[in-house]
């Protein structure tokens, strides 16, 4: 809105342009179906595995919330109704009853003093919950209390939604100041990192929203891509060897990627920054 200290005091300002998130889709299997959401306080949707139709509303759950996930048969959404910390869930095993009662597994919490959340991860059976400065323990714990939630790390968060992976043995991310690994008791930096440095001195911070991982189980790699310099897409990326022990930099236009959840599969990856200008998806990893 201009410069700080310009202008009087209590005179509104007109925005000469605004900023904006970019959609990004989260979700999960859900028996035969798939539950998710487009974010950006959009509401929660079911596509019920059938390719002429498409995904609608899934009846009684939130219509204004930033993330959902799976976890067990409950389906879990974050930022419900625009409150940042609010984390609000179905009943177990139908995603239809929203309704808390004595009878139900639905829930609803407001956080004190959390951040809003904007992604999540699961570390064998329990969740990381992050913000842009935190990570929070999201644990089922059964009635009265159902979910516990406590602060694991206050010294950093996630820098995109999608820039955290989940490996064998816990849960690997971006955050706003180094790249970390939750390895189910603690949170430490990603050991040997010499590529650090370079990446956060030449992030673009306009753009680093759309930052994303992919993993590489059979290679024992986690890919991080973001955008360096002036790029307004990911344009780089970070190899972590975790099995060797060592992080390397390249660069590649890249702003999806497929998560490789069967190590027999070869992965896609995909670049596209227009509706107007084709784009190319790439199958990764074949026959090495």
């Amino acid at each position: 809105g201009g410069l700080y200290g310009v202008g009087l005091y209590g005179v509104g300002k007109t925005f000469t342009s605004v900023f904006k998130y970019p959609r990004i889709w989260s979700g999960g299997v859900y028996g035969d179906d798939f539950i998710g959401t487009a974010g950006g306080q959009t509401g929660v949707y079911i596509w019920e595995n059938a390719t002429a139709t498409a995904p609608t509303a899934l009846t009684n759950a939130p219509t204004a919330v930033n993330w959902v996930f799976i976890a067990g048969n409950i389906v879990v959404t974050l930022g419900q109704g625009g409150v940042g910390n609010r984390i609000k869930t179905s009943d177990a095993g139908d995603a239809t009853i929203w309704t808390i009662s004595a009878a139900s597994y639905a829930y609803s919490d407001d956080i004190e003093g959390a951040g809003t959340f904007i992604s999540q991860a699961t570390s064998k059976a329990i969740n990381l919950l992050f913000t842009e400065n935190e990570v929070y323990t999201f644990e089922f714990k059964d009635k009265p209390d159902i979910w516990e939630t406590k602060l694991l790390f206050s010294s950093d968060g996630l820098i995109a939604p999608n820039a955290r992976i989940e490996l064998e043995e816990g849960v690997a991310w971006m955050g706003q100041g180094d790249f970390r690994i939750y390895d189910g008791a603690s949170v430490s930096s990603i050991p040997n990192n010499t590529c650090r440095d370079y990446i956060y001195e030449n992030l673009n911070y306009e753009a680093t929203w759309k930052s994303f991982c992919r993993h590489d189980p059979v290679r024992k790699q986690v890919f991080f891509y973001f955008p360096l310099g002036a790029a307004t897409e990911p344009d780089s990326y970070m190899i972590w060897n975790y099995k060797e022990g060592h992080c390397t930099l390249g660069t590649e236009d890249m702003t999806a990627a497929e998560q490789n959840v069967l190590q027999i599969q070869s992965p896609y990856t995909a670049y596209s920054i227009s509706t107007s200008v084709d784009g190319s998806i790439y199958r990764r990893d074949i026959g090495d």
